[in-house]
C-alpha cells in the first residue's frame, strides 16, 4: 500500500513519515471556501472530502489518497489561517486566556472505497501579552497555521496549558486514528505488518520526584515508541510545591519525553522502574535521577543533553528532509551511516554501566533507526524523480547493504528499530511479487526469513497487532496457526485471551440481548426489535465526540425515516438530568435509555463499553454485523445499513 498525501504542509508530511507507510506527495490547488451554516466538525470533514474529490489522477489498487483540514472553532466561528500580521493578531487576542476546538478532517479514499472522519481536539490557552503576541508572529511566521498557532513550537511551550484529545489533531493530522482506519478499512494489514511487543503484558512504572521551577506546571508524557506504552493518562499537572507522582505501564524499555512550558528533556524507563527526579544543587539547570533503573534513566538523560542540539533536536526531522531531498542515494547513505557511528562511540563510552540487555537494545536503536530510513529513501527519490525526470534511475545495487544484515539477531528483539527493519524487509519482499498477499500467505512467507526462536516471535506479533488493533476477521483467520506455531511462544496466553475476549463480537454472532425501560417507561428488549435493523449509540452529556455526531447522527436518521431501522440512543451518564437536558438542547432522535450505575448497568458491560461514543449494529436476526460500527460521520455506516435492509 502507498499514501498519496495531498497536503503542503511540512508538518503533515512529518506525521505521516513516522507511520513507516510508503507514501508520496500530491500537491494541488482546491478552492476552500465552506458553508458556514454547517457545525464545525462538518466543516472539517466536508473541506477534507472536497480536497479529495478534485484529485486529478485515478486511484490505483494499491493506493490510498489522505486529504486533511484543519480549523480552529472559538466563540462560534471558525478561525482558518492568517492572511497577515493584523490577522494572525486578532485570532491570537481570541484564542490567549480561552478555550478553543481543533477539528481536523480527514478523507481516505482509494479505488473502491472511500472514508472520512473529523477529530476533535480541546486547548486551553494563558493571557499573554500584546507584545508577547508580536514576539511569536515576527519570529515563528505562523501564517500556514489554522488559528496562527502551532502547537509544537514557542507557542505551544509557553502558552498551552492544557489539551483534551489528541495532541497530533492540533498539529494537523490525528494519525492513531487515521492509523486504526488504513487497518480497519482498507486492509492495511495485508502489506505492512507492525510488529511491537504487543504480545508482552505491560508492566506498571513509577515516575516521581520534586522540580521547584516547575512548579504549577502542566507536564506532557509522550514516548518515542507508543505503541510499546500505554497513552493514558500521560499528561498531569506537577503540584505547588513541586511535587508529582505518576503511573505508566509499558512492555519495553524506551524514551520518555517531558515537556513543560519552560524546556523539554528525555529520559530512558524501563517497565517496573521506580524513579525519582530532582534539581542537581550544584547545577540548577540538570536533573538528579535515583531510584531502581536510575542507571538507564540517567545515561538517557545524559544522551538527550550531548545531542539535544543535533540528532535530538525538535527540528532534526527538517534535516533529514534536507539529507533526503540534497544527497544521491549513495550520498544519503554516507551521511546516514556516519551518524550511526556517532551514536555507537557515544553508547561505547558513556554505556559501560548499562545492563547487556540495554546495552544491546540502545545499539540496535541507535543502528536501525538509520538502516530503516535507508531502506525508506528510494520512495523520497522515486517521488523526486517525478519532478525532476532527468535524474537517473535508483540503481538495483543500492540495496547492497542489506544483505550483509542478520534478520536473526536474538539479542536485538527489544529493539523497535530492529523489528521495524524486519518488517520493511518483509514489505519489500511482498512488494517484489507484484500482487496482494492473504494473511495466511504473509504467515507462511515468514519462514522464508526468520528463523529459530525470531520466527515464532514474528509471527505472534503479527497475530498480536491484529487481535488488538485489527479486524475480528483476520484474527480469527490465523487463529489456529498461532496456535499450532506460536503456543509455547512467551505472550501466546495473553494474546489468546484477548481474542477470545474479542470473539463474541465478530460478525455473524449473535448480539447480547438486553431487557431496558426508555425515557417514556415502555420496556424495549433486543428480541422484541426482531425484524429490524438495529444501531446502538452509547454516549453521554459530557462527551464532547459524542455531541460532535450528533448532527450527521439526526442525518442518518433522516435518510432511514419509515424504513426498518430501530435507533437506541443509551447515555450512560450518572447525573440524569443532564442527559434529561441534553436530549432536549440538542433534539435528538430515536429511542432513549439510559445504562448507569443504577440503571440498567448490564447492558453496558455485556457491550463492553469502555470508551464513548461507542456503535453497534445488529441484523434483523440479532447479530452482529458490525462491532464496534462505524460513526454516523462515516459514510460506510449508510453502506452497512443498506445492505443489512435487502437481507
Amino acid at each position: 500500500m502507498e499514501i498519496i498525501l495531498a497536503s503542503k504542509s511540512p508538518r503533515r508530511q512529518e506525521l505521516v513519515k513516522h507511520l513507516d507507510i510508503p507514501f508520496r506527495l500530491a500537491l494541488y490547488d482546491v478552492d476552500e471556501s465552506f458553508d458556514a451554516n454547517l457545525t464545525p466538525n462538518l466543516i472539517a470533514e466536508r473541506l477534507a472530502i472536497k480536497k479529495a474529490s478534485f484529485y486529478p489522477e485515478p486511484i490505483k489498487d494499491n493506493e490510498v489518497l489522505l486529504t486533511a483540514d484543519t480549523i480552529v472553532w472559538v466563540n462560534q466561528k471558525v478561525l482558518n489561517k492568517p492572511q497577515d500580521k493584523h490577522e494572525a493578531m486578532e485570532m491570537l487576542t481570541q484564542i490567549c486566556g480561552n478555550t478553543h476546538s481543533v477539528y481536523t478532517g480527514v478523507c481516505l479514499k482509494s479505488a473502491s472505497k472511500e472514508v472520512s472522519f473529523a477529530e476533535q481536539t480541546e486547548v486551553t490557552c494563558s493571557n499573554i501579552s500584546m507584545k508577547e503576541m508580536e514576539h511569536y508572529i515576527n519570529k515563528h511566521q505562523p501564517f500556514d497555521k489554522a488559528g496562527s498557532y502551532g502547537i509544537q513550537d514557542w507557542f505551544g511551550l509557553t502558552v498551552v496549558e492544557k489539551i483534551e484529545g489528541c495532541y497530533y489533531n492540533v498539529m494537523g493530522l490525528p494519525v492513531n486514528k487515521i492509523y486504526a482506519t488504513l487497518k480497519k478499512e482498507f486492509g492495511l494489514l495485508l502489506t505492512l505488518i507492525f510488529l511491537g511487543l504487543g504480545a508482552l503484558a505491560q508492566t506498571e512504572t513509577t515516575i516521581s520526584g520534586v522540580l521547584p521551577e516547575k512548579a504549577g506546571q502542566a507536564m506532557l508524557q509522550y514516548f518515542s515508541n507508543p505503541y510499546s506504552s500505554n497513552p493514558d493518562n500521560l499528561n498531569f499537572m506537577i503540584a505547588t510545591d513541586g511535587s508529582f507522582k505518576e503511573k505508566i505501564n509499558i512492555s519495553e524499555g524506551q524514551m520518555l519525553v517531558f515537556v513543560t512550558a519552560i524546556d523539554y528533556f528525555k529520559v530512558y524507563v524501563k517497565p517496573g522502574d521506580s524513579l525519582f527526579f530532582r534539581v542537581d544543587p550544584k547545577q540548577p539547570k540538570s536533573i538528579l535521577i535515583s531510584g531502581n533503573g536510575a542507571k538507564e534513566a540517567l545515561y538517557g538523560y545524559n544522551y538527550f543533553q550531548f545531542f539535544k542540539t543535533s540528532t535530538e533536536a525538535t527540528d532534526f526531522q527538517k534535516q533529514i528532509g534536507l539529507q533526503i531531498s540534497n544527497r544521491t542515494p549513495e550520498g544519503f547513505k554516507f551521511w546516514a551511516d556516519s551518524i550511526i557511528k556517532i551514536k555507537l562511540a557515544y553508547l561505547e563510552k558513556n554505556g559501560k554501566d548499562l545492563s547487556p540487555n540495554t546495552k544491546n537494545q540502545l545499539q540496535a536503536e541507535y543502528i536501525f533507526e538509520y538502516q530503516n530510513l535507508k531502506l525508506s529513501y528510494p520512495q523520497y527519490y522515486q517521488s523526486k524523480k517525478k519532478s525532476n525526470p532527468g535524474l537517473p534511475a535508483l540503481d538495483s545495487s543500492y540495496f547492497n547493504f542489506i544483505n550483509g544484515i542478520d534478520l536473526n539477531q536474538s539479542k536485538y528483539m527489544q529493539s523497535l528499530q530492529y523489528r521495524t527493519f524486519q518488517k520493511l524487509f518483509l514489505i519489500r519482499a511482498i512488494t517484489a511479487l507484484g500482487r496482494r498477499l492473504e494473511m495466511e500467505e504473509i504467515w507462511n512467507m515468514c519462514a522464508q526469513y526468520f528463523k529459530g526462536d525470531i520466527l515464532p516471535q514474528f509471527r505472534l506479533n503479527i497475530w498480536s497487532d491484529i487481535v488488538f488493533n485489527g479486524s475480528n476477521e483476520d484474527a480469527s483467520k490465523l487463529y489456529k496457526l498461532a496456535q499450532k506455531d506460536c503456543a509455547n511462544t512467551p505472550g501466546f496466553k495473553f494474546i489468546e485471551e484477548g481474542y477470545l475476549d474479542k470473539l463474541p463480537f465478530l460478525p455473524g454472532s449473535k448480539a447480547f440481548p438486553f431487557v431496558m425501560k426508555d425515557d417514556q417507561g415502555k420496556v424495549i428488549s433486543l428480541e422484541s426489535l426482531k425484524g429490524k435493523v438495529v444501531y446502538l449509540d452509547f454516549w453521554a452529556s459530557w462527551c464532547r465526540p459524542c455531541l460532535g455526531e450528533i448532527p450527521a447522527g439526526e442525518e442518518l436518521k433522516k435518510r432511514f425515516e419509515g424504513k426498518d431501522v430501530v435507533f437506541i440512543n443509551i447515555s450512560i451518564d450518572e447525573g440524569e438530568q443532564n442527559w434529561v437536558a441534553a436530549k432536549a438542547k440538542y433534539n435528538i432522535n430515536g429511542i432513549h435509555a439510559l445504562s448507569n450505575n443504577r440503571n440498567h448497568q448490564e447492558v453496558q458491560k455485556k457491550y463492553k463499553v469502555e470508551s464513548i461514543p461507542s456503535y453497534f449494529l445488529i441484523d434483523k436476526e440479532g447479530n452482529f454485523i458490525s462491532a464496534p460500527a462505524p460513526r454516523p460521520s462515516n459514510p460506510s455506516i449508510y453502506q452497512l445499513i443498506e445492505e443489512a435492509l435487502k437481507k
